[in-house]
């Protein structure tokens, strides 16, 4: 089976984890797995995360208006909440520091 694009920068561990999302999925199924490394410690990463409910730093003149994209961490962003739209997708679950897991939603 050629994995070309499906998997790329998780390790073995990580390929064959459980996370969060797995109990999203029924019916038939295709695992992704892709990851980064990053090096700050897992609170500031989720802060960067949930600020993506304020920004969407992609193509900020198209997705954002022409407004820039925050560059610094905003000191108070709004409270996550299951069904809150963050990017693509609904919040399904979430566990403060740890993850988010979302569903988009079917066309």
């Amino acid at each position: 089976m050629d994995l070309s694009g499906r998997i790329w920068g998780a390790t073995d561990a990580e390929r064959g984890a459980s996370y969060p999302c797995d109990r999203l999925v029924t019916g038939r199924r295709e695992g992704w797995t892709r990851a980064v490394d990053v090096a700050a410690p897992p609170g500031v990463l989720f802060r960067w995360l949930r600020q993506l409910t304020v920004a969407p730093y992609s193509y900020d003149r198209i997705d954002f208006r022409g407004r820039r994209s925050p560059r610094v961490l905003l000191p108070d962003l709004p409270d996550l909440a299951v069904g809150q739209r963050l990017l693509v997708f609904d919040i399904t679950d979430f566990t403060p520091g740890a993850h988010i897991t979302g569903l988009s939603p079917h066309p």
